[in-house]
């Protein structure tokens, strides 16, 4: 290409434009290799996430199998201690008292024992059916119920109870193998200040704080020696094992003429 000024002179030599036209984004060498290596990534994708949910389901399910057959051999197992043993002693305490040449007074003592037990199974068989029941799978739901065994067992002796309860506590979930066990060992402590600790009163305190439920059970009776084979028995062992399970803890504090503090400390509203 040339051109002239305003004089009429021409140049000499011509002037040249590059053009260069770039391909469309589908016309690049790396588009179809580019579209195909995205599709196998985008189906790789779906059929892992299809298999880690489907893996993730099984899981759950297996969990929830394991979580039935574990709920399943506690119930056979507390049928079996409970009831199954309170039965037997009925039987056997029937058959003695209908011997016809038992005197009136021994007879009548046994037909107490058959009706005390009797009693004593209706409670357990209660107990049951609460720990089962998943309408009960809350907190609130466990301190009513606390409460109110803590004063049909203190109503049968002179034993003064008194709550520290908050008014409003938070909804939150527990299960029934949290419940269970909560309950097994506050009642170990219950019965242990009205049968043994020759007390004239009780405070029951349920709370609250950081996830983090507390209940306490303190006397003012006669209380016992930390280290003796008291403290060593089965029953304080079965709390501090029991709370251990739950990833909680159970802490006594006693001295003999001091009473007995019983804590116990467990986290809730967490999945288990």
């Amino acid at each position: 290409m040339t051109a002239c000024n305003n004089d009429g002179v021409w140049n000499p030599n011509g002037a040249a434009v590059v053009l260069t036209v770039l391909p469309r984004f589908w016309q690049t060498w790396w588009f179809a290799p580019g579209c195909w290596l995205g599709g196998v990534g985008i189906v790789g994708t779906g059929v892992i996430t299809a298999l880690r949910r489907r893996h993730r389901t099984r899981i759950e399910a297996l969990k929830r199998a394991r979580l039935v057959e574990q709920e399943r051999g506690r119930i056979a197992r507390d049928l079996h201690d409970d009831l199954g043993s309170g039965l037997t002693d009925i039987n056997t305490t029937s058959n003695l008292g209908q011997n016809p040449s038992l005197p009136t007074e021994l007879a009548r003592q046994f037909f107490t024992e058959i009706s005390q037990r009797s009693n004593d199974m209706v409670v357990a068989l209660d107990e049951i059916v609460w720990a089962v029941n998943p309408k009960n799978d809350e907190l609130t739901s466990l301190v009513t119920y606390f409460s109110q065994f803590t004063q049909h067992l203190a109503g049968l002796t002179s034993l003064r109870c008194r709550f520290e309860i908050p008014e409003q506590l938070p909804r939150l979930p527990l299960n029934s193998e949290q419940r269970h066990s909560l309950f097994l060992a506050f009642k170990e402590a219950l019965q242990n200040a009205v049968k043994h600790a020759a007390a004239s009163s009780l405070r029951v305190s349920i709370a609250v704080q950081d996830r983090t439920l507390t209940i306490i059970l303190e006397d003012d009776g006669r209380g016992f020696e930390a280290g003796t084979s008291r403290d060593g028995g089965n029953g304080l062992c079965n709390m501090r094992e029991r709370l251990e399970q739950l990833g909680g803890r159970c802490e006594i504090s006693t001295a003999p003429g001091k009473g007995t503090r019983v804590s116990f400390q467990v986290p809730v509203g967490q999945e288990s």
